[in-house]
Order: structure tokens, then C-alpha cells, then sequence
């Protein structure tokens, strides 16, 4: 198979698998009613871009990435409407250091290429520190106090995320190595 194709292909596995975890991660954070809370929204979007950047960096490098975290800060302005420079600024802040979580996560994700399993809690570990940064940023902002529960309990959200999405990542990569040493074993490729 071309690697053009197998990239797509690739690509592709990483977007579901960035969905299956965002899922997985709304189902551990929001609990069997997910579907009721206003909440959820946030899970398979942040899954979807994730998907992306993490594609972008292990396919094509860092010269896609800023496109994908632009999206990433376009879609956090359109989910929490009225657009209004405040709104802009919010999405600003989620996507600065959420977006900076995931580019270090999947850049060590590549690093890391040779660990076949448990990258995933690198990932987590990494996504926690972003969910607790935005948090105490947004505190900053508003001239609030810095509240630690309220840091915890983002950086907790973060770990389950990035850790369903590092693991749902490692599985594509299982499945990507084990096709390709398949199609090497076939005789006559």
C-alpha cells in the first residue's frame, strides 16, 4: 500500500479514536446521563481537534498544527455564544494552553514511538496540566481567587481525557504496526 494511502488511512483511525476517547472520557466525567448535560458538546469536540493535531504531528509535522489549533480556538468561540470580545478572549484562553497540551503530548507521543504501550498516561498527565493551567488562568482574569478545588477538578477532567484519547491513539498505532508488518510478511511485496 502507498504511503499516501496508509497516512489517510491513518489519519482517519485517528479521528474515530479521537471521538472513542472523547466519548469514553465524557462517560467517565459526566457519568450515564452525558447525553443530558449541555457539557458533552465539549467532549467530542475537543476529541475531533485532538484527532487532528495529534494526526498532524505524527503525519505531517508542526506545519500543520497552527491551523489546527486556530480551530480549536474557532471552535471554542462558537460554543459558548454571544460572540463578543469576552468570548473571544475565554476561547483564548482554553486554547492556549489546552491546544499547548496537546501539541507536547503528541510530540512526545512520537519521541516516544518505540514504547509500543503507556504513552497514554504521558498524554493525561500532560492534558491535566493543560485543564488546570486554562482553569487558573480564567481565575486570573476574572480577579478571582485562586480556587485549588476548582483546578483539581479540571486537571482531573483533563487526565481522563487526555488518558481515553492517548489510549485510543495507541490502539490505532497497534493497528497501523500490525498491518504493515503484515503486508511485509506477504510474499511478493
Amino acid at each position: 500500500m502507498a504511503k499516501n494511502t496508509r497516512d489517510k488511512f491513518q489519519a482517519l483511525g485517528y479521528v474515530l479514536a479521537g471521538l472513542a476517547g472523547s466519548l469514553l472520557a465524557a462517560r467517565l466525567v459526566l457519568g450515564p446521563r452525558m447525553l443530558q448535560t449541555r457539557q458533552f458538546l465539549g467532549f467530542p469536540v475537543i476529541g475531533f481537534v485532538a484527532a487532528l493535531v495529534y494526526a498532524s504531528v505524527q503525519l505531517r509535522g508542526l506545519g500543520t498544527v497552527t491551523i489546527m489549533l486556530l480551530l480549536l480556538y474557532l471552535s471554542q468561540v462558537v460554543q459558548n455564544p454571544p460572540i463578543r470580545p469576552s468570548s473571544a478572549v475565554n476561547a483564548a484562553v482554553f486554547a492556549v494552553p489546552v491546544g499547548l497540551a496537546l501539541v507536547g503530548s503528541s510530540l512526545l507521543f512520537k519521541v516516544l514511538r518505540r514504547v509500543p504501550i503507556g504513552r497514554f498516561i504521558i498524554m493525561g498527565i500532560i492534558l491535566a496540566l493543560g485543564y488546570g493551567t486554562m482553569v487558573a488562568l480564567f481565575l486570573v482574569f476574572m480577579r478571582q481567587r485562586l480556587a485549588t478545588f476548582l483546578v483539581l477538578d479540571q486537571a482531573i477532567i483533563g487526565l481522563k481525557l487526555g488518558a481515553c484519547l492517548g489510549l485510543c491513539f495507541e490502539l490505532v498505532e497497534l493497528v497501523a504496526r500490525l498491518f504493515r508488518d503484515r503486508v511485509n510478511e506477504t510474499p511478493g511485496s
